[in-house]
């Protein structure tokens, strides 16, 4: 029995809102994190908390340990030892709905009833951030305030030290007054062992800053939340007892935390400021030069050429795989180019591959030209690319391994002339993967691009994995056989993997993960503020999917000639194309168009890049989709990251994106006259069109980024 379910207390999750989100750096700190989980297990009846361990590369397994003694707890490796603002910010993006998040050390443990404490103080109006006393493990004050750092409190601190403590408070840098920690009150910072943030704050902020690896974080990060308009509050009533010199010290260390000062004299003032104060730190050394930390202290702080050697971030090997979309870069693939972007940015190097290039009118965004440059395509292979798929066939044969690829390519129904196709394309990839170097491939689909990546593993090439993103049967066949050889599986939500558990049962690999699709809620950002239609010109209504029967465009266009037969002034735009470029689906369209004689009504703008979908979503007082089963939509997303109020199809997985009533409207997809009245509804109720898109932008923010899906897609490849 693990320690959650002998205390039958247990953490929340990421998809519920928690009050409060613990975030816990450890590196080799699993001696000391039962005590802290107990102590905030003894918290959760006071409010809902989810806790998130981030370690930077222990020798200890405590990322094991956790996963067996604390399974609610999400122990979650940085990639090596990062340093603790990096940590905190891997961490950070794994946040779900939460109110606040309580940065805690691991040598800590909280005193009952602290952290509602905090949570209540966060409610001070101009309130950021919040800190508890801290106290000695044998129940004594820790002087842990501090003021911000000038001169003159370096001047007091390098000649006096911690003597002469009733000095003025501008000679002193740390608060040693008794009265200050009897009161609550505004305060500059303090020592980063216990610090609740307001998620408001953490979004406004921004990341802490990791080029101070250890030290001075603390101080550059409350500095930015004072800068920022908001206060940061000592809170007396909230206690935690902290181990002092349990997060480790060295000479070396202590040399970091000096340099450390100079660098954050040098961030924020001008560089006569930052000389002068480094001038400071070189007196506060040679007067304690007797001590060797201080010796070492005082080579580092005068010698900056030496500064590269003190303790910094040392990342595991970035993981380099291979990346594989269908077609890429298409116009719904808007998504898959964030994630590769933010993979990048969380340190891997996916190397992008895909079938074939698309036909260019589908080809609009605005990253196109760049994502093209940065594809390796199958279906146009170079003559080196021919000679590798060459060998890595002659290898299969000599090794042994042509009988399973023949017996995979004989099952039905495939032609012969596809069987060709496929072990081509096998072979290529394989030779692919050698030449760039990676040892295994994500496959952002479950049709032909899966089989690919199979024959290719049967030919001794890559392992790989599979993301699910829509029904199973839509994917063809030999399902089974493509997941019960993958590493592992993503699934963007729970109602397609309680499906595919139905349909594969046990072809399903090991690890398999809910991972939603995402946007970048930072770049979608309203230039002015949602405004509701007031009953006067047209009422707008954007909607943006591919034209294809299945996302309901003409039930849509139904709905607004129904609406307009009332006199309402309703104007349908519709951003996509359909799969042959404008030439299919489309023309279907633009004759129930003219049928309905909504020419003037109704605009099909064909494929557009992000710019131009932002823009219909700035002018837009209602989006709209009656996609029949919409698997989860990153249109809505979009839409709902820019307060726009959504109607959607109630159908496939939207439920878990679009809370009905709250974040959006959901309406049968199949009805006209359900569409058009939940449009009426956000149409001719401001108060209501404002709280959806309030609400919806609030859930997109906090559940649906971007960052999340590679943060999970990484995790598992590192796990391999």
């Amino acid at each position: 029995m693990n320690a959650a379910d002998r205390q039958g207390a247990r953490f929340g999750t990421a998809d519920q809102h928690n009050e409060v989100t613990v975030v816990i750096v450890t590196f080799n700190s699993l001696g000391r994190i039962d005590p802290l989980l107990a102590s905030l297990r003894g918290e959760l009846g006071d409010q809902s908390m989810r806790v998130i361990v981030a370690d930077n590369g222990s020798d200890d397994d405590i990322v094991g340990y956790l996963g067996t003694n604390h399974p609610d707890v999400v122990a979650l490796p940085t990639g090596g030892n990062l340093g603790y603002a990096a940590a905190i910010n891997i961490a950070l993006r794994e946040l779900g709905p939460t109110r606040a998040v309580l940065v805690l050390n691991p040598d800590t443990v909280v005193q009952r009833a602290s952290v509602s404490r905090l949570l209540a103080t966060l409610d001070t109006p101009g309130c950021g951030a919040v800190v508890p006393r801290l106290n000695n493990e044998d129940g004594t004050l820790y002087t842990s305030l501090r003021r911000e750092p000038t001169l003159l409190t370096a001047i007091g601190d390098a000649l006096l030290g911690a003597r002469l403590r009733a000095r003025p408070g501008r000679l002193s840098e740390t608060v040693f007054d008794a009265g200050s920690y009897a009161r609550p009150h505004d305060i500059d910072w303090a020592t980063g062992a216990a610090l609740m943030i307001d998620i408001a704050v953490v979004r406004r902020v921004g990341p802490w800053d990791e080029r101070y690896f250890l030290y001075s974080e603390e101080t550059d990060y409350c500095r930015r939340i004072r800068k920022a308009g908001f206060t940061v509050r000592y809170e007396p009533a909230a206690v935690v007892v902290h181990e002092q010199g349990a997060s480790g010290a060295s000479p070396r260390l202590n040399a970091l935390s000096a340099v450390n000062r100079v660098r954050y004299a040098r961030k924020f003032h001008s560089r006569a400021y930052a000389a002068a104060f480094r001038a400071v730190a070189v007196v506060a050394e040679v007067l304690r030069v007797n001590r060797p930390e201080n010796a070492l202290a005082l080579r580092y702080v005068l010698a900056e050429s030496t500064w590269g050697r003190l303790p910094r971030a040392h990342p595991r090997r970035a993981p380099s795989f291979g990346y594989l979309v269908p077609e890429f870069p298409g116009q719904t693939h808007a998504f898959f180019w964030r994630e590769i972007v933010e993979l990048r940015r969380q340190g891997a190097l996916p190397h992008v591959v895909s079938t074939r290039l698309p036909p260019p009118s589908i080809t609009s965004h605005e990253w196109s030209a760049e994502a093209i440059r940065a594809t390796t395509y199958l279906g146009r292979p170079t003559v080196r690319a021919v000679a590798g798929a060459a060998r890595a066939l002659v290898a299969a044969l000599l090794r042994g391994r042509l009988g399973a690829v023949r017996r995979e390519l004989a099952k039905p129904p495939e032609s012969p002339a596809q069987r060709v196709a496929i072990l081509i394309g096998g072979a290529l990839l394989t030779a692919t993967a050698r030449r760039q170097g990676w040892s295994h491939v994500h496959v952002h689909s479950c049709a032909g691009s899966a089989r690919i990546a199979l024959i290719a593993r049967l030919l001794g090439g890559p392992t790989y994995s599979l993301t699910l993103h829509g029904s199973l049967p839509d994917y063809g066949s030999h399902q089974p056989a493509k997941w019960s050889n993958a590493s592992f599986a993503l699934i963007i939500t729970k109602d397609l993997l309680g499906s595919a558990h139905e349909t594969l049962g046990d072809a399903m690999p090991a690890a398999v993960s809910i991972a939603p699709m995402g946007v970048d809620p930072e770049s979608l950002q309203r230039d002015s503020g949602y405004s509701p239609w007031d009953g006067h010109g047209e009422a707008r209504v954007f909607s943006c999917g591919r034209l294809n029967p299945a996302k309901g465009h003409d039930t849509l266009i139904r709905a607004v000639a129904a609406l307009g037969a009332e006199g309402l002034p309703v104007r349908l735009v519709i951003a996509g194309e359909d799969e042959e470029g404008g030439t299919g689906y489309r023309a279907t369209l633009e004759r129930l168009i003219d049928e309905l004689g909504l020419r003037a009504r109704v605009e099909l703008l064909g494929a557009v890049d992000e710019g131009a979908v932002r823009a219909q979503l700035e002018r837009a007082h209602v989006f709209a989709l009656a996609s029949h089963a919409e698997p989860l939509g990153v249109a809505i997303m979009e839409a709902m990251a820019m307060a726009a109020p959504v109607v959607i199809g109630d159908g496939g997985g939207v439920r878990e994106l679009v809370d009905d009533g709250n974040s959006g409207l959901l309406v049968d997809p199949e009805s006209v006259a359900a569409v058009a009245s939940g449009i009426r509804r956000v149409l001719t109720d401001g108060e209501l069109a404002q709280r959806l898109g309030r609400t919806g932008r609030e859930r997109v923010r906090a559940e649906f980024g971007s960052a999340k899906s590679a943060g999970v897609l990484l995790r598992n490849v590192q796990s391999l």
